[in-house]
């Protein structure tokens, strides 16, 4: 994740861009994580995904 990209209103693309790239890259293993804070209840999956991106 680029530190030098000052927050702004359309910083939300670049964290968009950012996650589709690493899907790209990583696939079915990224899905995953991904997928989990959905069928899990919140909690430690939530900060997993948070660490993982």
């Amino acid at each position: 994740v680029s530190t030098e990209v000052p927050y702004h209103p359309f910083n939300y693309r670049t964290a968009a861009a950012i996650f589709i790239r690493v899907v790209s890259r990583h696939g079915k293993v990224t899905m995953r994580y991904w997928m989990k804070p959905l069928t899990a209840p919140p909690g430690e999956e939530r900060w997993s995904q948070s660490y993982y991106l």
